[in-house]
């Protein structure tokens, strides 16, 4: 759970690793070993506590048992019900990261982000064909300037040794020249507004 929280801290985001730190994450948590077999052995004869001359009474150990067991099937329950719903919408946002866009002569170009996008506009204009329609326009030349800010963007962050992501720092210039952006790309402005809201790795 630890290394699933630092994946939502500020500057840490990656969604291209979101949906595999998930699942790795409930693995972690089914596979967890029950402490109290170890502390079972703990005060053991031999064990490190069994100076102590503690023991566990049977009705201790079931009560303990079904302690752990709900406390991990809660945490698993809980990350099904936090992401279940987003965690595609979430995946899809990495088309915006400029590294990932390949060369506008290579075949692939031409449909780079094109399902992705079909998504998000799904989700976020689902009774608006008129928006839904125009940010998969808007993508279709987005996508060329992603490719101009790939040229542009700082050594660092490119190879990861900055704070800043690739979509952070994609996010920075959009927002930074908003108003030329917004001329040319309303609806994806509008986006790159949802997607620099803060995220908080804070549990409810």
């Amino acid at each position: 759970m630890g290394n699933l929280s630092k994946l939502f801290q500020t500057n840490a985001l990656s969604y291209s690793v979101l949906k595999p730190s998930i699942q790795a994450a409930k693995s972690r948590l089914t596979d967890l070993v029950d402490p109290l077999d170890v502390l079972t052995k703990d005060l053991a004869a031999g064990g490190k506590f069994a100076q102590a001359e503690l023991t566990v009474t049977d009705a201790e150990k079931t009560f303990l048992n079904g302690m752990f067991n709900k406390y991990t099937k809660s945490l698993v329950e809980n990350n099904d019900d936090r992401f279940s719903g987003a965690l595609g919408i979430l995946e899809a946002f990495h088309v915006f990261n400029p590294l990932t866009v390949p060369a506008v002569d290579s075949p692939e170009f031409k449909v780079y982000g094109n399902n992705e996008v079909k998504k998000i506009a799904t989700h976020f204009y689902p009774k608006d064909k008129e928006a839904s329609q125009q940010l998969e326009d808007e993508w279709q030349n987005f996508k060329h300037n992603l490719l101009t800010m790939k040229g542009m963007m700082p050594k660092d962050v490119k190879d990861g040794n900055s704070l800043q992501t690739p979509i952070d720092w994609m996010l920075t210039k959009v927002l930074s020249e908003r108003h030329t952006y917004e001329n040319f790309f309303p609806v994806i402005t509008k986006l790159v507004d949802i997607h620099s809201a803060p995220i908080t790795n804070a549990w409810p």
